[in-house]
């Protein structure tokens, strides 16, 4: 089942920090892999441990389980080939893998017969960023299907029909866009000075980029309320996330302020 996308529009900026993938090796490419098979490995605690101390001294917020594991499909089996420092110095030393897994490593490898998952590397542009574990869509998707280490089924997935809405995209926009639609004449005797007034609204858009369902989740008054529903109608269009062969369920929840001072600052 898919994930409910859910996104807040804010005035406010937020400083978020994309975590640094693992890295696939799969036909002579080097892919980035949305998953961290080696964090499901039943000695992960144990391994952590052994890790390189000084990799813990410069812990990034960009990768933070402390390393960087490098895989490699062939054969129709997954191995693990290297276990790198992912510190933001770029200081990628290598642990030993032998003093990790010992007789299992076999041709400096080794078997990743603890993995059994889906693995998601994403191909081409970024279309949709998602600040949460590996959310965010690219152009295209190779999605490996593996079962004890070995591959079962691969799927390439084309994600091109997502379209995104650069108003929605950019708070401040979207805040000066309502600003200047807002009828202020029609508001102007209701609102008092020093008053603000706010009603919030939540949207569910579908494939075209338009609302499939429009909600009120809080209410300010009729007059306030019909205003900020009109509002919302004139949005031209709306982020819709299209992912692995469909489109994914994402809401909007969009607050709608109205006060003297907001009025002033669009002008």
């Amino acid at each position: 089942m898919w994930p409910l996308f859910i996104f807040v529009v804010s005035c406010h900026v937020a400083l978020a920090t994309a975590q640094a993938p693992d890295l696939l090796v799969f036909q002579g490419d080097t892919l980035l892999l949305f998953a961290n098979p080696l964090e499901s490995h039943p000695d992960r605690e144990q391994i952590h441990r052994q890790l390189p101390a000084q990799w813990k001294a410069c812990w990034s917020t960009a990768c933070w389980r402390g390393y960087q594991a490098v895989w490699l499909l062939e054969n129709d089996h997954l191995y693990l080939i290297e276990i790198r420092s992912c510190c933001s110095s770029g200081d990628h030393r290598k642990a030993d893998l032998n003093a990790l897994f010992g007789r299992q490593v076999v041709s400096h490898r080794v078997l990743g017969d603890w993995v059994t998952n889906t693995l998601l590397c994403p191909i081409g542009k970024l279309l949709y960023y998602v600040h949460e574990d590996y959310l965010s869509v690219y152009e295209q998707e190779l999605s490996f299907t593996v079962n004890a280490g070995r591959l079962l089924n691969l799927t390439r997935y084309d994600n091109r029909r997502t379209i995104v809405s650069p108003l929605l995209e950019n708070a401040r926009e979207l805040s000066h866009f309502l600003c200047r639609q807002t009828n202020w004449q029609t508001l102007g005797a209701a609102l008092k000075s020093g008053e603000v007034r706010k009603v919030v609204i939540a949207v569910d858009p579908y494939s075209l980029g338009r609302p499939a369902h429009i909600e009120v989740l809080k209410a300010d008054g009729d007059l306030f309320t019909s205003e900020a529903l009109r509002l919302i109608k004139l949005i031209p269009i709306w982020t819709a996330v299209y992912r692995r062969g469909r489109y994914a369920p994402n809401r909007y929840m969009v607050p709608v302020v109205f006060s003297k001072e907001k009025r002033e600052s669009c002008r």
